[in-house]
């Protein structure tokens, strides 16, 4: 099947051709640990990870955070620049475990919250992805994930997530026992950190009658056109080896076509010398779109580059509120 390119499907859809880096932070969607002393516990609602080295006087004590992020907004072929796991650091028991290296391996196998044990553990990478030392005070502690999460966007590698893990051994009594806050915490929460070139972020009210401001980057396109697509699916579409994660459905026709300007406010324009602009979504003042998805995504127009599009965002989505 033949791939359109985001131009072609201008043209296609409208009948017309459209003439700083940014930051999307995204929060767990499973984060537990895995206790080898309780090997048939389920630890995914608790608020806390607990991490320790399994050598004690005996070598039953090991206890592993395990991590996973939906990285599906980010579409395949986009440019990451840096991707950085942060997990808080709270507390510790037993002995001091400053200096000790904290070592993130990627999961290669499916696991949930709800339901992995020690006994169900899935399997990992024993080669770590990177190491964190641990700091003398309490403080969020970092993973550089880069390579992982680029092979998980480019689909060359499947994303279970990480494992966190004291693989130092110890080897006596009162080991040094760290402890973290999950998802399930309300404050200081793990988040996965990304740096996009083109990035797409969104503030305001996602009710009816409200305003949702967009803010573009575009780092590598200054004075480039841009053209915004809202849809209510995710797609996502092909875009010669890329993909935008837009579905193509009548609301993507209709916020491409220009014939709604009040509402898809300045939806194709030009990056400025900055690398950014600037594009809104007002919302029409109708109790019935309580509860719609829209998915908002864009993209750099270049007529030298494949398709006619030179750089693709992540996706954004959110439910219309009350």
């Amino acid at each position: 099947m033949k791939r359109l390119g985001f131009g072609t499907l201008l043209l296609l859809m409208v009948g017309v051709a459209c003439a700083a880096q940014g930051v999307e932070s995204l929060s767990p969607t499973d984060d537990t640990y895995i206790d080898q002393y309780v090997p048939t516990g389920v630890n995914g609602a608790r608020t806390n990870i607990a991490v320790r080295n399994q050598y004690g006087g005996s070598a039953i004590w090991e206890l592993d955070g395990l991590f996973r992020f939906d990285l599906s907004g980010i579409p395949r072929g986009a440019i990451l620049t840096t991707a950085t796991l942060h997990v808080y650091y709270y507390a510790y028991r037993d002995s001091s475990p400053v200096g000790r290296n904290l070592t993130c391996h990627r999961i290669t196998g499916t696991w949930s919250e709800a339901a992995v044990t020690w006994n169900t553990r899935p399997p990992y990478d024993s080669t770590a992805t990177s190491g964190a030392l641990v700091p003398s005070s309490y403080t969020w502690m970092t993973w550089d994930v880069t390579a992982d999460v680029r092979a998980f966007v480019d689909r060359t590698l499947p994303n279970h997530g990480w494992q966190i893990m004291d693989l130092k051994k110890w080897g006596t009594a009162n080991i040094p026992l760290m402890y973290f806050y999950s998802r399930e915490y309300s404050t200081n929460q793990p988040h996965l950190d990304l740096t996009l070139p083109t990035h797409l972020g969104a503030s305001g009210s996602t009710s009816p009658g409200g305003t949702l401001a967009f803010q573009l980057t575009a780092a590598n396109d200054p004075g480039q056109p841009y053209q915004v697509g809202s849809a209510l699916g995710a797609g996502p579409i092909p875009i010669d080896t890329r993909e935008i994660g837009l579905g193509l459905d009548a609301l993507l026709q209709v916020s491409l076509s220009g014939m709604l300007p009040g509402v898809f406010v300045n939806y194709a324009g030009r990056i400025d010398a900055q690398g950014t602009a600037r594009a809104s979504l007002a919302i029409p003042p109708s109790p019935g779109l309580v509860g719609i998805r829209i998915y908002t995504a864009f993209v750099t127009l270049a007529a030298a580059a494949p398709s006619g599009v030179g750089s693709v965002s992540n996706t954004f989505s959110f439910a219309i509120a009350k």
